[in-house]
């Protein structure tokens, strides 16, 4: 299934919504299995996350020069634990983790002490800045049959990089359809801001609703 192009550049987008987001709404047939997993848009959408970076001396630098809010060693592991950092991303070096560990009653059950798995334990520290900032979870609402994907900021989005993120999760959705022996996976799509009339469109063509 191909994601809507060219319909979206001559879409009637709102103007007066400059600070709130524009949401990708996709009905989705339900299902007992789940369908959920992490985009990483080309355009990043995400104002309100703040990265924090427990790395060696001679990598603090480089992880602030690549986004990092905040970052250091050993001497933050105390104030990670007495909650004085304003952070909801993690990541770290495997070399660091011996130190890190002392904050994993804080960090666990919050969800942030880094995994190689979710790609915050690395060795390539830009990288995963990177990847946080621009990744975005989605997961199916089972009993609506519906997902909310955040894919703009009308402050600062113009719709080329929006269209890129919206065409991105199609990629990242579709799939879903095939693994699930779904003949129409998604019904319908829709772009909107919050108090503003949603645009529908059906891939490959939008309308107007």
């Amino acid at each position: 299934m191909s994601a809507p192009s060219s319909s979206l550049s001559s879409a009637p987008f709102p103007k007066n919504s400059i600070s709130r987001w524009c949401h990708l709404l996709t009905n989705i047939f339900r299902s007992s299995n789940g369908v959920r997993g992490v985009i990483n848009l080309p355009e990043s959408t995400s104002s309100d996350i703040r990265v924090l970076v427990i790395v060696p001396p001679d990598l603090v630098e480089t992880a602030l020069k690549s986004g990092a809010h905040i970052a250091g060693g050993a001497e933050l592991i105390q104030d990670i634990i007495a909650g004085k950092l304003k952070f909801n991303r993690c990541i770290s070096t495997p070399a660091m983790m011996p130190v890190l560990t002392k904050a994993a009653r804080y960090l666990g059950p919050l969800g942030l002490m880094p995994t190689i798995k979710n790609g915050t334990l690395t060795t390539d520290i830009s990288a995963a800045i990177r990847m946080a900032v621009s990744n975005v979870p989605f997961k199916i609402d089972r009993k609506a049959g519906v997902m909310h994907v955040k894919v703009g900021k009308l402050a600062s989005f113009n719709q080329e990089m929006l269209q890129r993120n919206v065409e991105k999760v199609f990629e990242v959705i579709s799939p879903f359809g095939a693994s699930l022996k779904r003949g129409k996976f998604i019904e319908s799509a829709h772009l909107c801001v919050p108090a503003e009339k949603a645009l529908r469109f059906s891939p490959p063509l939008a309308d107007k609703k």
